[in-house]
């Protein structure tokens, strides 16, 4: 998830996967025991952000 706006002021968007997000689309499906590979990058130099996800369950192995 990348911002348009690096300041992260109330404009800024997030995108994943070169789209813009929204929480109210699923853009994928994942097969259940699959495993995936995340590259997050935080382009916010004024304020950094960690990643955190909510109301998932996941395994970091």
């Amino acid at each position: 998830m990348t911002a348009t706006d690096p300041s992260g002021g109330p404009h800024a968007k997030g995108y994943m996967n070169g789209r813009v997000y929204d929480h109210e689309r699923v853009d994928d499906h994942i097969r259940h025991g699959a495993s995936e590979v995340w590259t997050v990058t935080n382009a916010d130099r004024t304020i950094p952000h960690n990643l955190h996800l909510h109301l998932v369950q996941f395994r970091i192995a």
